[in-house]
């Protein structure tokens, strides 16, 4: 790893770190980062860009704009040689935790390279609220959600359940309350020490939410404030069901250790959800890779799901002899 030569010149230590782990955001870096530097605030800001070594002028973008900067920008270059590989793929977790360690501020931002906030009070706000309840640990917000020009609310009831009350407690997160992570803003303290299990999960920010409100909540505020760029080379690309399945099968076990087995049973159930939900999308796309994935699953769980043993040889089938299975319900029509 490098930093980049300019660094802050103003002594005063900053009271919130905007911490920035960017790739392959030629087309939006600028963006986000004029974002952050039009913040209004009462309180000193740093902007830690942490640019993962991106191949379509990224980084060039980002030494233009830390050299434009030099008080308020932090810059780091990275190499992929020292990319962290979860689930057997490139991830920005090394450059992410990174990041987090360099972090100076009393609160910290999030903020990905290729999504951008829209509100210049954002951090006044967040900050606000923080400062005036103590076991506040964390504060987001809404967002939208942009994909070629379109915006949605992130927020929605469909891509996300709004949070039923202001607060959020540990089990709230732990049960997938959705966050905008681009609206995350949380206490510095709370984060240390860096629990080691970001370095093993598929997700972090779930991760991080657990660990936050392990001594207090989060709060919501309602508005939007940011916006979540949806586009193929993001992090925020649809990925297929399979991977998503492996995902939480990867993830929620590993919330579970964090927490205890305080949860397990909540966990359990959601499993269970899961797999039911799951499987009946497999089976009405003939989505054979994920019916074979999760047959052990949903066979353990058959009498949960209500299956019949005639309907678990039939599902059997679904995964396994499609041929008899189509036979069978053609016959049944």
């Amino acid at each position: 790893m490098a930093i980049a030569d300019n660094k802050p010149t103003s002594a005063v230590l900053p009271s919130l770190s905007v911490v920035v782990p960017t790739y392959q955001h030629a087309a939006f870096i600028e963006k986000c980062i004029q974002g952050i530097l039009m913040q209004q605030t009462t309180f000193p800001v740093e902007v830690l860009i942490g640019e993962d070594e991106s191949t379509d002028g990224t980084r060039e973008i980002c030494q233009r704009l830390a050299a434009e900067h030099p008080d308020r920008i932090r810059l780091f270059l990275r190499s992929r040689k020292d990319v962290l590989y979860i689930m057997g793929r490139p991830t920005g977790r090394a450059n992410f935790l990174a990041l987090l360690s360099e972090a100076q501020g009393k609160y910290i931002a999030l903020c990905e390279g290729d999504d951008h906030w829209t509100d210049s009070l954002k951090l006044q706000k967040q900050v606000d609220a923080l400062e005036a309840d103590a076991q506040t640990m964390g504060c987001f917000t809404d967002a939208w959600n942009e994909h070629e020009g379109q915006r949605t609310a992130y927020l929605d009831g469909k891509y996300a359940a709004p949070p039923s009350a202001p607060w959020l407690q540990q089990r709230d997160m732990l049960l997938g309350q959705g966050v905008p992570t681009c609206t995350f803003l949380f206490r510095r303290d709370q984060l240390l020490p860096i629990p080691e299990v970001l370095q093993r999960s598929a997700v972090a920010d779930s991760v991080l939410y657990v660990h936050l409100t392990r001594n207090g909540h989060l709060r919501f505020l309602p508005q939007r404030t940011a916006v979540r760029t949806m586009h193929a080379g993001g992090a925020h690309a649809l990925s297929g069901r399979l991977h998503r399945t492996k995902v939480k099968e990867q993830v929620w076990p590993l919330l579970d250790e964090m927490t205890h087995g305080k949860y397990s049973g909540e966990i359990e159930r959601m499993f269970d959800m899961l797999y039911a939900s799951e499987w009946d999308s497999a089976v009405q796309g003939k989505d054979r890779p994920l019916l074979k994935h999760i047959w052990p699953e949903v066979a353990k769980r058959r009498e949960r799901m209500g299956w019949s043993p005639a309907r678990t040889a039939l599902n059997w089938c679904e995964a396994w002899a499609p041929g008899i299975a189509n036979a069978v319900h053609a016959v049944w029509r």
